[in-house]
């Protein structure tokens, strides 16, 4: 428990900015994950079924789509402006990691209470020895990640992002001219060196992603969760580069 708190804790250093501590937001989606394996694991043994379809058909160029659904562990409004649909990443020239997602309705910018807020969190693998084990999600043992990027609908501090690090302990929070979420669709851009490539880790043109929305940043019984879907279903899609090629640092 200790390491994973190390994992998205945020290294104290003033000469840097901005940075700051890591939001329950974070330890969540890792530590809430090994509260449900712990949790479900019975239900796993007895041959308990995750329920979930196929991954999503991966189109190319960054892109994968697959039909509706939501995590059969979530326990919240199905809102459809959560259920994810589709979601691309790509290297994009000059303007650096472009992140969508598209949902299955329009997605509320204007929350009126706590209860309508949003959070869009993208996975990102980049190969290291972290991300090799880091797979906190009950029933989805192919969701690895050792970085995260959060969009955030709040009704209290607007929409927002930031980028996690969690090999560096690193959080950094993202200019608003980065997010744009029009429709159904979510897109946040992020600068490449906020997510440098880890020791022992891989090209960018290796890396690959997940998006799972969340209706919640609360703590929630044991057993439950505030993630509503995943896309791909249970797997990371690649990441593509400039012009559909890898892109390498």
């Amino acid at each position: 428990m200790r390491a994973f708190m190390r994992w998205v804790g945020v290294r104290e250093d003033a000469k840097r900015a901005p940075r700051r501590r890591v939001p329950t937001l974070d330890g969540m989606d890792i530590l809430e994950g090994r509260r449900l394996l712990s949790s479900a694991h019975a239900a796993a043994e007895h041959g308990g079924s995750s329920g979930h379809g196929h991954d999503g058909d991966v189109h190319g160029n960054g892109q994968v789509r697959k039909d509706p659904q939501f995590y059969e562990l979530y326990q919240g409004p199905k809102r459809a402006d959560l259920n994810v649909v589709a979601a691309s990443a790509r290297f994009k020239e000059n303007q650096g990691l472009v992140l969508r997602g598209e949902m299955a309705g329009k997605i509320n910018t204007t929350p009126a209470t706590a209860n309508d807020n949003s959070f869009f969190v993208f996975g990102i693998n980049r190969g290291s020895a972290l991300a090799a084990t880091n797979a906190p999600f009950v029933n989805r043992p192919n969701i690895k990640f050792d970085a995260l990027v959060i969009v955030t609908v709040s009704n209290t501090t607007g929409i927002t992002a930031s980028v996690r690090d969690l090999v560096t302990g690193v959080s950094t929070n993202l200019s608003p001219d980065t997010v744009k979420i029009a429709g159904r669709h979510v897109q946040v851009t992020v600068d490449p060196a906020l997510l440098p490539v880890p020791t022992g880790g891989k090209p960018t043109s290796e890396w690959t992603f997940n998006l799972w929305p969340r209706s919640s940043a609360t703590v929630v019984p044991p057993g439950t969760t505030n993630i509503t879907s995943f896309i791909p279903e249970n797997g990371m899609a690649p990441i593509a580069g400039p012009h559909g090629h890898g892109h390498h640092h």
